[in-house]
């Protein structure tokens, strides 16, 4: 794929060597973050879309989350700071460029994790987008988005609505 016009990524996109041209073997890991609905997944599909699939993957931090114990109720889970698992999706980041891999599988009606791997499938790429309400700790780069509060509820809504969820019913605990 050939990158966007005014897109510069010195370094080749079919080699291993890091789109930064710094002659690396790893991938540039960019965290999108902000609060929810903000449109952090919708800008990594895009930015991810821009560069190709040659150049960069999304990987939904969400599917990273800590997941819920068994014996802990969902009511409790949902009232505890929402935390993730930080080292398993350092390994996944780790992989050599051009690893096929996915991320863990996970039931999000109950916040339970089938399995550490089995979810979506990810490509580690030259350049890494992580989607998260917080930053990802070990980025080289952070992108920050915000918006107004009435303009993210409203589109919370409007998704509650296409995926037939109730994530609006959570909006005081996301914030």
């Amino acid at each position: 794929g050939t990158p966007p016009a005014g897109a510069m990524i010195r370094g080749g996109v079919n080699d291993a060597t890091h789109p930064l041209g710094v002659g690396e073997s790893r991938a540039l890991t960019v965290s999108m973050t902000g609060p929810t609905a903000v449109g952090k997944s919708q800008l990594a599909k895009l930015t991810a879309a821009l560069l190709s699939d040659a150049v960069a993957s999304r990987v939904p931090a969400d599917y990273f989350l800590v997941p819920r114990p068994d014996d802990v109720p969902i009511g409790d889970f949902l009232r505890r700071p929402i935390a993730w698992d930080w080292p398993l999706l350092d390994r996944l980041l780790a992989q050599p460029l051009g690893t096929e891999a996915t991320t863990p599988d996970v039931d999000f009606a109950t916040f339970a994790r089938r399995s550490a791997t089995g979810g979506l499938p990810v490509v580690v790429r030259p350049v890494m987008l992580v989607d998260a309400m917080v930053p990802y700790p070990r980025a080289d780069l952070v992108i920050r988005l915000d918006a107004p509060a009435d303009v993210r509820r409203q589109r919370l809504a409007e998704r509650d609505l296409r995926w037939g969820t109730k994530v609006i019913d959570c909006w005081e605990q996301l914030e």
